[in-house]
């Protein structure tokens, strides 16, 4: 049983502190002045005689932790508790709702652990001691591990204990999809610095023409060939050439891009692609050559050549 350092003062209070600047304690709620705490446990605070407190030092609980206050048993995972004989829940996005958070539990527990934990005034559990495991537990944690969609077969399985499996392999789900998330904002971050670096450095070096739309497509009309150059220099690619295409209003560009040596055929005044020279259907069958642009198709180029489906049609 854990043991107080010092038994506290007749202004001061022991309590569990897990951040914030509230503090429920003696049946009463303080609010925290000054430095908080360094990290979440028990201290102790001094109190005033209104609602103020400020926090002394760390301390151990006190002596008689939990004595007589009434204790919660079941599954914890991560910081809730799944507690025995908890309500069935069939939406397993919900299950933290029949959940409740424990504090200040101890590091190294289990993936399943159970234990027992104390109420700690009007809504709150501090977690009080590791209870004894269960005959299945090392069974879900080895199907928890090999990602199992469930647990047929294994006997002896709680509805508490079958929630909170539940409950860690969505969580684990749910982080390996926000980590997916937050790595594709990063990567379409990167791509945009690295697009609007090489707008900004081209500007400087050819002028407002390359950054504009509207005065690349009246510049088409004067000088295509410097109209095309622009374009294409937005997505790192490089013209080589370009002839008058059969039909009036189009032409055929030659382009170098990632190494390969590319041609394409765009209208001379809109610079809409026509025939992109590369594979653009789409899955039902659609030809996706006119929604692209003389400065969007490099990058649609960019992005099949990342996936290995580029299948080319004209070389320049």
């Amino acid at each position: 049983m854990w043991r107080s350092l010092l038994a506290p003062k007749a202004d001061e209070l022991v309590a569990p502190w897990a951040g914030g600047r509230m503090l429920a304690a003696g049946g009463r709620r303080f609010r925290l002045e000054g430095a908080l705490p360094r990290e979440a446990g028990w201290h102790r605070f001094a109190v005033s005689g209104g609602r103020a407190a400020t926090a002394v030092e760390p301390a151990d609980p006190p002596a008689d932790w939990p004595g007589d206050r009434p204790l919660v048993r079941g599954y914890l995972v991560g910081d809730r508790l799944i507690a025995d004989g908890a309500r069935f829940c069939a939406d397993t996005a919900r299950i933290h709702e029949v959940s409740t958070r424990v504090l200040l539990a101890e590091r190294g527990l289990g993936r399943f652990a159970r234990v027992a934990a104390a109420t700690w005034g009007e809504a709150l559990l501090v977690y009080a001691w590791p209870d004894l495991p269960q005959g299945a537990d090392a069974e879900v944690e080895r199907r928890y591990e090999d990602r199992a969609a469930g647990l047929v077969g294994i006997r002896e399985v709680t509805p508490g204990l079958e929630l909170a499996f539940r409950l860690a392999s969505w969580l684990r789900d749910e982080a390996e999809r926000a980590r997916a998330r937050q790595a594709e904002l990063a990567e379409a971050a990167r791509v945009e610095a690295e697009a609007a670096a090489r707008r900004h450095a081209l500007e400087r070096t050819y002028g407002a023409a390359i950054g504009d739309a509207d005065t690349r497509r009246a510049l088409a009309r004067r000088d295509f060939g410097a109209a095309a150059r622009a374009a294409l220099l937005l997505s790192g690619a490089e013209l080589l050439d370009w002839l008058p295409a059969p039909h009036a209003d189009e032409a055929i560009v030659r382009y170098r891009h990632l190494g390969h040596r590319l041609e394409c055929v765009v209208n001379r005044h809109t610079l809409r692609v026509i025939d992109a020279g590369v594979c653009l259907t789409d899955h039902d069958g659609e030809k996706g050559d006119d929604r692209f642009t003389l400065e969007s198709l490099p990058g649609v180029i960019q992005e099949a050549e990342a996936e290995q489906a580029l299948v080319i049609f004209r070389r320049g």
